[in-house]
């Protein structure tokens, strides 16, 4: 795979052998072989002979130059088939610190903190964080929560200050293009497959928010516009057929969020099983609207 560049992220090509553990910790993990395909500073690409469910946890070992191992830590994000038996997996990682340890979880992203549009003025902003700061702060004997209330004040410092923001949103729209950077690879011209793939795309968008974000699910069209770098207009379709099928549904504030059928369908999207459920998103198999 050749190296390239996308809006200032870097991808490298694979090192060969490596070793995927599965739920790392617990009593379910396995060890399993696989080969490195691609990587930068905000995932990886790995080809394995199982597939790996959605969600799941998993450490990866990657032999480094010095004899020892380099560990990632993350969660799998997106699967497809590569080939007989073998299934491309993408890994939402960090690499652990020099002594393998597990590093924080993946960054706070802030504008999820404070439940603000990427695009809301400083006043908004603002606002915001008054009634969530209040609402979490730890001697508020009934909803205080020390935890979110000091990730609320980190967002706000960050957010709320021209040059750390500009700073930020660099950084940030880096992540979020490159963790879908598969998507946009594999996007086709118009027509029918084209809106397919679309209606696949807006899916997993909104499944991942939910699975990282269960008591915030939901995703501005502005959102999906930017990480799947495709513009409103071309996205109403998707949206429109999601909502008939009752994949998706929207709030009376213009919200969208993944229903249960849509996560029991996108799941069952996994290799071996996915068949029937990706042309029923696909718009091959039709099923009652909900």
């Amino acid at each position: 795979m050749e190296e390239r560049r996308r809006r200032g992220v870097e991808r490298k090509t694979g090192t060969g052998k490596i070793i995927v553990v599965t739920e790392p910790g617990s009593r379910f993990a396995a060890r399993l072989d696989a080969e490195l395909v691609d990587y930068s500073d905000v995932g990886l690409c790995v080809e394995v002979s199982k597939p790996l469910p959605l969600g799941m946890a998993v450490q990866v070992e990657i032999p480094s130059t010095s004899g020892a191992n380099d560990l990632w830590n993350g969660i799998v994000c997106w699967l497809s088939v590569s080939g007989k038996n073998t299934y491309r997996a993408g890994i939402e990682a960090q690499k652990s610190d020099a002594g393998g340890t597990r590093p924080s979880d993946h960054e706070d992203d802030y504008y999820e903190v404070l439940q603000v549009n990427p695009k809301a003025d400083f006043e908004t902003i603002h606002r915001i964080y008054r009634m969530l700061a209040q609402r979490y702060h730890p001697d508020h004997k009934e909803t205080g929560d020390e935890a979110k209330f000091q990730r609320l004040l980190e967002a706000y410092q960050t957010l709320s200050d021209l040059e750390k923001r500009a700073a930020y949103d660099v950084k940030w729209t880096a992540n979020r293009q490159q963790t879908w950077g598969v998507f946009r690879n594999q996007r086709e011209g118009d027509g029918t497959s084209a809106e397919r793939r679309k209606r696949t795309m807006t899916l997993a968008v909104m499944y991942r928010k939910r699975l990282r974000k269960p008591d915030n699910p939901y995703v501005q069209l502005r959102e999906v516009e930017d990480v799947l770098g495709i513009e409103k207009e071309h996205l109403e379709f998707a949206l429109w057929y999601l909502r008939e099928k009752g994949y998706v549904i929207r709030t009376d504030n213009g919200r969208f969020a993944i229903s249960a059928l849509g996560v029991e369908t996108y799941e069952e999207m996994e290799v071996g099983k996915q068949e029937g459920p990706q042309k029923a998103i696909e718009g091959e198999q039709l099923r009652p609207a909900m």
